[in-house]
């Protein structure tokens, strides 16, 4: 098999905006542990910035240049404009890795392929996907509904992350044969090393604060746990746009929780596992989830996990995590104070969590991505009939 290390590699991630979202992770920590030789990048100097903070070394191309993210349509449009004339202009290499669905990462990534066709050049394009928005993220939506549909004209392998996502993408045309799964992972390593705080939580929430990681769920659940428990503490962890914080710092406010729930800002790595392994329940009434590596890196920090009951998660982790009715506040709250008030229950759940969470690590999923990618190249290299003849006849 063709050793992909030694071969060059393209990736697009020109999508990135704030914070780390399950699609960043996962493509810094994969190629962080695959350690390409021969790596370059097209993304923005935000994107630079957050691979090179995680420990990413590679080569960059960028595209925009801001120091904050700020319209995401103006943003974008820019970053889908310049990365596609910048691919012209890309040497062309053996593999396009495409990190995310999104429209910034994957028409640049056909622009490349369209001049490696041109020119004749024998090129795989290796795309995730993650999980499909709702509907109710109308733009978002339907971008992505234009990747999916442009997944089957130019890519030779679509790697995701569930049998759930699998099945969507099929759904919406996708060949059978072009996908294939590779759960994600934790840096067990590092949540290993992470120590916990003096300060103890009832219960931690990470993540964006966005209207699909269910951040508008987070106080009226809370309030109807204080109304059981006066004293109960939720710590929010994560990154927001002005608006967002805004309007869950007045639902605060407005319920007077502010002694309830402390916003603690953006942490990452160590900083994050910290409050982890410093909370009895880790609290995370996301909508939408591909996968939910935060939910894996609490099992793994000892953090008994209650969640909202989607599909994706009945794959994954099974009963190792506390699943309440979608969006129902009230079974989200009874399942929180379950565990606060039922102490051989949550530990019950966590030692049962640290032993599902043991199979989901980076290095596996690099494992697996690397011989993926190494064997979708290695078939697409091979000489067809016709170029074995021509072969044959100059020698």
């Amino acid at each position: 098999m063709e050793d992909v290390k030694k071969i060059q590699v393209i990736s697009f991630m020109n999508a990135f905006s704030e914070g780390v979202s399950g699609g960043d992770a996962a493509f810094i920590e994969v190629f962080k542990r695959i350690n390409l030789k021969n790596h370059l990048i097209l993304t923005s100097s935000l994107g630079e910035k957050l691979c090179r903070q995680m420990g990413l070394d590679a080569q960059f191309v960028l595209t925009t240049r801001e120091r904050e993210f700020g319209s995401v349509m103006i943003t974008y449009a820019l970053r889908i404009i310049v990365g596609s004339v910048q691919a012209f202009f890309l040497p062309i290499p053996n593999v396009i890795y495409v990190s995310s669905d999104i429209l910034p990462d994957v028409i640049p990534a056909i622009c490349l392929k369209i001049k490696a066709s041109v020119m004749r050049r024998k090129v795989i394009v290796f795309q995730k996907f993650f999980h499909l928005n709702q509907k109710s993220r109308f733009i978002s939506y339907y971008m992505q509904l234009i990747s999916i549909k442009l997944m089957n004209l130019y890519a030779d392998r679509v790697s995701t992350c569930s049998s759930i996502s699998a099945g969507v993408i099929q759904h919406l045309g996708v060949k059978e044969d072009l996908v294939k799964i590779n759960h994600l992972g934790v840096d067990d390593e590092l949540i290993s090393e992470s120590e916990p705080l003096n300060e103890v939580f009832d219960a931690v929430f990470i993540g964006r604060l966005h209207e699909s990681k269910g951040i508008f769920d987070i106080v009226p659940v809370w309030q109807k746990i204080v109304d059981k428990l006066p004293n109960a503490t939720l710590g929010v962890v994560g990154m927001a746009d002005r608006v967002f914080k805004e309007t869950f710092e007045c639902q605060i406010r407005k319920e007077q929780l502010e002694k309830n729930i402390k916003f603690l800002g953006y942490h990452a790595g160590k900083d994050a596992y910290a409050y982890l392994k410093s909370s009895k329940v880790f609290f995370f009434p996301s909508h939408e989830e591909g996968f939910g590596i935060v939910l894996a890196e609490a099992m793994t920090a000892g953090s008994a996990v209650v969640a909202y009951d989607l599909e994706v998660y009945k794959e994954t982790f099974g009963s190792s995590i506390y699943t309440a009715k979608c969006f129902d506040y009230s079974d989200f709250a009874d399942k929180v104070l379950c565990l606060l008030q039922d102490e051989n229950l949550r530990l019950n759940i966590v030692s049962r969590a640290k032993e599902i969470a043991k199979k989901f690590t980076w290095s596996n999923c690099a494992k697996r991505e690397y011989r993926e990618i190494s064997k979708t190249y290695t078939n697409k290299i091979k000489l067809s009939p016709s170029e074995v003849m021509k072969a044959t006849k100059k020698s």
